[in-house]
């Protein structure tokens, strides 16, 4: 990619050690010593139990296929959005890459399939022609191919947290003043939820729901359903929701400092 070796890898995923946590690593080789890209931590590491979990423990087929500068490969590991019981995993065709080089790279999960508890499904293999996606998954002795939907359903969930913000120093106490979403023209269908959550906080709360047809933009300076203010906070992380065909463009917000350290 780019002249550059790039490289992924299961960090303790699933393991024998007694650890409670893995990664997936993104790696990138230019010369000298390999450079971490991308490391996103799995909610837990299964052990492979043959029974509830045999082959949906990380999985990493070794096709990959490089399309417009991006690198994707398949792989299912439990992150995020998981039950209680973390028997939820992210099933699908991960995706590393950037539009051009004034682009940042990123890594994101492009094809999802979410896998619960099935003893067997897995994928095997992807490829790709054109727009068109191959999957080549459940168990060896029965695989089945798919392709994926060409119709414009729209049905699934994209979701896009943003990194959490101390804004320099998070032993300040900020105050969130108003935050914009921009959206592409959001279609008949379009629907984006803001959300946030601050601190030490593990659940997310619903700032406003936007389903304005033909709208690019929705603001707020309260929370919509209720009119409470905006929180205080020393850290926080925005969470965007987007479903029928609804596309994110940009996030932006606006904070006061509060003084309210003992010196």
């Amino acid at each position: 990619m780019e002249g550059r070796l790039v490289g992924v890898s299961d960090k303790y995923l699933s393991n024998a050690f007694g650890l409670t946590k893995g990664a997936l690593v993104v790696r990138m080789w230019a010369g000298g010593i390999p450079r971490i890209m991308k490391e996103v931590v799995a909610n837990q590491i299964v052990t492979g139990d043959a029974t509830a979990f045999p082959n949906t423990v990380t999985r990493f087929p070794r096709s990959v296929v490089i399309k417009d500068n991006i690198m994707y490969w398949a792989a299912s590991v439990p992150f995020g959005l998981s039950t209680s019981t973390e028997s939820t995993f992210h099933l699908g065709i991960w995706a590393f890459g950037r539009k051009n080089i004034n682009s940042d790279f990123t890594l994101s999960l492009d094809q999802v399939e979410e896998a619960t508890s099935t003893a067997n499904f897995f994928i095997n293999s992807i490829g790709n022609a054109g727009n068109y996606w191959f999957i080549s998954h459940s168990a060896e002795s029965a695989g089945k191919v798919t392709k994926t939907d060409d119709a414009t359903n729209f049905t699934y969930t994209s979701i896009y947290d943003t990194q959490t913000f101390t804004l320099g120093d998070s032993s300040v106490t900020k105050k969130l003043v108003g935050v914009t979403i921009t959206t592409v023209f959001l279609p008949a269908a379009g629907q984006v939820v803001l959300r946030y959550r601050i601190n030490e906080e593990t659940s997310y709360t619903t700032i406003f729901t936007n389903t304005t047809d033909n709208s690019i933009s929705r603001s707020a300076i309260n929370i919509e359903s209720s009119g409470a203010q905006l929180p205080e906070f020393k850290e926080i992380t925005f969470r965007i929701e987007s479903t029928g065909g609804a596309e994110l463009t940009g996030i932006k917000f606006r904070v006061e400092t509060i003084d309210k350290d003992i010196y």
